[in-house]
């Protein structure tokens, strides 16, 4: 079979029977190879009930062991095929379907069982589906979609309302590939952040959803823009509602150089900096609602690659002030007596901190915090230092200081004795607290 293109397919071992020549119609059961697949045909082609001679009613049932097709509908052959009606397409596995069509993605989760059920409008190269019904992984969704093969890559363009959305089965697709193998890997750091599929179709799709899943964790709505164009990818993320605040930004992705290439600039509004502090350190360190702003941007194979290079500014916010989770007097006895490591020893009592923003610079992995002080409670407390993401540890140099009235250190000699200078290094989860003048652990 030839196109007016040029394009051609060809069908093989064909064994069908044609009947109903007589009464205007043509029935076909039977079935053929199509790419080394074999699928079975019912079709039923009619005149138009309009009377029109270019037009046909066809019924059409297509089944194979990657494909189920069915079609209810008209052909229209006045200028160019058209091919319109309502359809449906089931699949058991995107991935193995776009292989078949000669697409070279790699088998992984994510994008393999799904239907399309919607009124279809094929013509040349460019199928649309309209009040569409999809099922992809498990997902649900209504919207509009529309395949077009004209270029050089397939282009996917979409907009699709989900009633919930688990992200699990993309999560699981970032596995490190070695040429076709799959090599699944327990470990986040090793997962492989070159999203493969993303070299081989272009796509713009807008997603969004009252409800998104990610590992039996039940987040809030989230809103999303996603454009792929030859390798390269853009994300606008509108909005997405987590545990702690709402994010929203812009994530970019270049897949087309040997190692693929990420940025990242967003905020993070609402920020439950008590929760965020525990999930990090192992211990509420700061309470309060807080912005926080990143622009990173970085290049790897896998998060810990990523994560070596990862450079670029923070800022955090907490624009009414919120609780240093610390007793001063506790971090100052621990650091002078030397207790046993970890935060259960100074995470004991509270101090209110007044409004405050906090900057940081990240370079290769490295948060280095600017001096700002935080103040409350009588003291200031001052940190700078690092903060190594890679390999989760600390090296702070904390200053603790008695403040008056007018925010400065008092001159009193009872005020000077109660500074002090502390060593906060070791492991982020269970760091040694020791005085600057105390050897080192």
């Amino acid at each position: 079979m030839t196109s007016t293109e040029g394009d051609w397919e060809t069908l093989s071992d064909v064994q069908a029977e044609l009947s109903g020549w007589r009464k205007g119609q043509i029935a076909v059961h039977g079935s053929f190879m199509l790419r080394g697949q074999r699928l079975v045909v019912d079709a039923n082609l009619a005149p138009s009930a309009e009377g029109h001679p270019h037009q046909w009613a066809l019924k059409l049932s297509l089944k194979g062991d990657l494909i189920e097709v069915a079609f209810d509908g008209q052909v229209n052959a006045a200028e160019d095929l058209q091919i319109v009606g309502p359809a449906e397409l089931v699949t058991v596995s995107l991935r193995r379907l776009a292989r078949w069509f000669g697409v070279p993605i790699p088998a992984a989760e994510g994008l393999n069982a799904a239907s399309v059920k919607g009124q279809m409008h094929w013509a040349r190269h460019s199928v649309a589906i309209e009040n569409a019904k999809v099922g992809v992984d498990g997902n649900e969704a209504t919207g509009a979609l529309l395949l077009n093969m004209t270029g050089e890559r397939p282009l996917i363009d979409g907009t699709l309302a989900f009633g919930t959305l688990g992200l699990d089965p993309y999560v699981e697709a970032a596995r490190s590939q070695s040429f076709v193998f799959d090599r699944p890997t327990a470990s986040w750091s090793a997962f492989d952040l070159a999203f493969p599929l993303i070299k081989y179709v272009d796509a713009d799709l807008r997603i969004s959803a009252p409800k998104v899943v990610l590992r039996n964790f039940a987040l809030g709505r989230g809103a999303a823009t996603i454009t792929v164009r030859s390798g390269k990818l853009l994300a606008e993320v509108a909005e997405l509602e987590l545990h702690s605040g709402t994010a929203s930004g812009q994530i970019t992705a270049d897949t087309t150089g040997l190692v693929p290439r990420y940025a990242v600039r967003g905020k993070l509004d609402d920020l439950d900096t008590g929760a965020a502090s525990a999930a990090l350190f192992g211990h509420s360190l700061l309470s309060g609602r807080a912005a926080l702003f990143a622009d990173l941007a970085g290049a790897g194979q896998t998060p810990a690659e990523l994560l070596r290079q990862l450079s670029g500014k923070a800022t955090l916010t907490l624009p009414e002030g919120g609780k240093l989770l610390l007793d001063v007097a506790a971090l100052r006895t621990a650091a002078r007596d030397g207790l046993p490591a970890g935060w259960a020893t100074i995470a004991r009592g509270q101090t209110a901190v007044e409004p405050f923003e906090a900057r940081a610079s990240v370079d290769n992995g490295v948060i280095v915090p600017e001096a700002t002080p935080l103040r409350g409670g009588g003291f200031g407390v001052g940190a700078v230092g690092r903060i190594d993401m890679v390999e989760q540890t600390l090296d702070l140099h904390l200053l603790l200081k008695p403040t008056g009235p007018d925010d400065r250190a008092t001159a009193g000699s009872a005020d000077a004795a109660e500074r002090a200078a502390i060593a906060l290094r070791g492991p982020w989860r269970a760091p040694v607290v020791r005085s600057e003048d105390a050897p080192p652990p």
